[in-house]
């Protein structure tokens, strides 16, 4: 303590039972004694700074000097920042970290959350892309390639691959898509095929034979990912050890990403020349799409399928994984359905806050994300909004709606309505969850690496405010 005068008073105190109402209301442990060892009294001298520094025992620099380089980090972190989007951009930076190695990555949240590869390529094209900032969305991508194992990436990252969970069907695939999307950025594909051609075919190759997690592509050309007792799609949650939001089988999303990726595959081989290899990328594309503009489209509702069970049969359920699929760069359903999909996400899913998980017309939907750790749980995906989905939303409807229609002006309005939640929650972030119903209150993490990703995304797209 840096103070011309300062004593210290010893007046140890215990504070019994202190009671946490936040955890109180989230199922959690809500009480705690806390101790009081005394208190200092410091005569503050009229126009000089005070520090309080605490240390371990380690010798710590200059405390004034620490604060003036604070400040002047904070100063040109502010600098420019005046726009809804400035806002965002200045949020994102907030998620990317470097391991003990140097590998850059993606923290998916804040406080709880750590490094998870489906929330890393999910958000990754969106913390970087929109603020022009391709070396590091390159860097990212250039940095899971060593966990590449057996087509899959890891769920959650651990020192290497050893130590490194891969429960995830999706997160390999969710990279292949944040490659495409920087290709485009960069405008760089002989180079992304250079760097990222093998990795991406490796990751088809291995769907084509079979992998763990139950993936594998039926003579259909249908991927088929999980099992009864293991959701690994991102809706996740598990009850009891049971699936809350059973989708085994076909999951749509999912689908729709292999097409992407069999796609994708086919215009790079082409682009290298190799035609022989292209064809073949181009055969297992056209089977992949089929099954999704056919067996998964539900004519009695113009809606996809959110899952095709192991035997093909459809679960009808109103969610925003069509909205995923119909999204998609490289897709082969038609604008009549990608705008039937858009049309019935905004009727039955949309709140100012993102796209809930269920619709609430469906006798399964929970309208609160509230109480215990299941309570939260069986109501995570059925029901609760999910801000990261309004990006999708709006790419989908980009592609069959003008820009300045009255449909995407109404999108324009939910995305600019997240301005205020900046100052509602985890200031200056946008919360992981909110309520289905009205008010929508925020819950889960209050700082979410993808909701901030995809409203930024959203905020590109839609041209709104800011450079």
């Amino acid at each position: 303590l840096d103070a011309p005068v300062f004593q210290y008073e010893a007046d140890p105190v215990w504070y019994r039972k202190v009671e946490y109402l936040a955890e109180l209301r989230r199922g959690f442990a809500a009480h705690e004694d806390l101790f009081s060892p005394g208190r200092i009294e410091v005569d503050f001298p009229d126009g000089q700074p005070i520090y309080f520094v605490a240390t371990l025992g380690e010798t710590l620099p200059d405390p004034a000097a620490l604060w003036a380089e604070e400040q002047a980090f904070r100063k040109q972190q502010a600098e420019g920042v005046q726009s809804f989007r400035d806002r965002l951009i200045l949020a994102s930076d907030t998620y990317f970290y470097k391991d003990t190695h140097g590998r850059p990555g993606v923290i998916a949240g804040f406080p709880w959350f750590g490094e998870w590869g489906r929330d890393t390529f999910l958000a990754l094209p969106g913390l970087t892309l929109p603020a022009g900032r391709l070396d590091l969305c390159h860097a990212v991508l250039v940095g899971a390639l060593p966990f590449l194992r057996d087509g899959l990436l890891p769920n959650i990252y651990g020192a290497d691959v050893a130590s490194s969970s891969y429960q995830s069907a999706d997160a390999a695939l969710w990279f292949t898509r944040a490659v495409l999307l920087y290709q485009h950025a960069s405008e760089a594909d002989e180079a992304v095929w250079n760097e990222f051609g093998a990795a991406l075919e490796s990751i088809a190759e291995a769907y084509l034979r079979g992998t763990d997690l139950g993936l594998r592509v039926d003579e259909r050309g249908r991927l088929h990912a999980g099992s009864p007792t293991l959701n690994a799609t991102w809706m996740d949650a598990m009850v009891h050890g049971e699936p809350v939001t059973p989708r085994a089988g076909s999951p749509v999303e999912l689908q729709a990403l292999w097409y992407q990726l069999l796609a994708h595959l086919s215009e790079l081989r082409s682009a290298a020349g190799d035609d022989a290899a292209a064809q073949r990328w181009e055969q297992h594309a056209q089977r992949a799409g089929h099954v999704l503009q056919h067996d998964f489209w539900l004519s009695s509702t113009e809606y996809l399928a959110d899952t095709l069970d192991p035997d093909g049969q459809p679960d009808a359920s109103i969610r925003p994984n069509a909205v995923l699929a119909a999204a998609m760069y490289y897709s082969p359903l038609s604008d009549h359905q990608k705008a039937s999909v858009v049309q019935l996400a905004l009727a039955e899913l949309l709140t100012p806050r993102g796209l809930r998980t269920l619709s609430p017309h469906d006798p399964r939907y929970l309208g609160r994300y509230e109480g215990g750790p299941e309570a939260r749980d069986r109501a995570y995906h059925q029901g609760t909004v999910w801000p990261w989905l309004i990006g999708f939303l709006v790419e989908a409807a980009l592609q069959v709606f003008p820009l300045q229609g009255a449909r995407m002006r109404s999108l324009a309005q939910v995305v600019a309505g997240f301005e205020e939640h900046l100052g509602e929650h985890g200031l200056g972030h946008i919360s992981e969850v909110f309520d289905g119903d009205p008010p929508h209150r925020p819950g889960g993490t209050p700082a979410q690496a993808w909701s901030v990703a995809e409203v930024l995304r959203a905020a590109h797209m839609l041209e709104l405010g800011g450079s």
